[in-house]
């Protein structure tokens, strides 16, 4: 039996909390894993090989969010004993030594148009500051899941991987 870590503190509402639902009935399913969900907000049903594991408190900013990824999740890697990492959060765990499938969904580091600060900071964030951590994820990763073919297309282009 594997321990596969689900990484998605992001997750919500919209579509994000959508496809973490939709992993989470796959894994539901699924008698012969033991899957851990790594969540902010969402409570998810357990079972005796489905367990669910929240930090609300990684909402609180960017920063909370940043030492989370950075410092928080490679601890819980060790500490589930992962055999496996699934991240539906557009970046991998860093330093770690196990197989991760990175779930890329966010578009704006793909697109040609670029926004200014003035425009949407946000926007601009993702576009110049989160696309290089994203980029490196992919880089990283050993299976890239995107949801379109002009991301797929996009992602070969901008992150060098297919």
């Amino acid at each position: 039996m594997k321990t596969i870590l689900v990484m998605d503190v992001p997750a919500e509402h919209g579509g994000a909390l959508t496809i973490l639902k939709q992993f989470h009935q796959k894994a539901l399913e699924d008698n012969s894993n033991k899957w851990v969900f790594i969540t902010s907000i969402p409570a998810l049903e357990e079972t005796n090989h489905v367990k669910n594991v929240r930090f609300p408190w990684v909402k609180k900013s960017w920063f909370h969010r940043l030492y989370f990824d950075k410092v928080v999740a490679p601890r819980l890697v060790s500490r589930y004993n992962a055999d496996e990492i699934l991240s539906l959060q557009n970046v991998v765990v860093p330093n770690v030594n196990v197989p991760q499938t990175l779930y890329v969904h966010q578009p704006l580091p793909f697109i040609d148009r670029r926004f200014t600060l003035k425009e949407n900071k946000t926007f601009w964030i993702y576009q110049n500051v989160i696309d290089k951590m994203i980029f490196k994820s992919m880089r990283k990763a050993d299976k890239i899941i995107v949801q379109t073919n002009w991301m797929k297309k996009a992602s070969i282009i901008k992150a060098g991987k297919s």
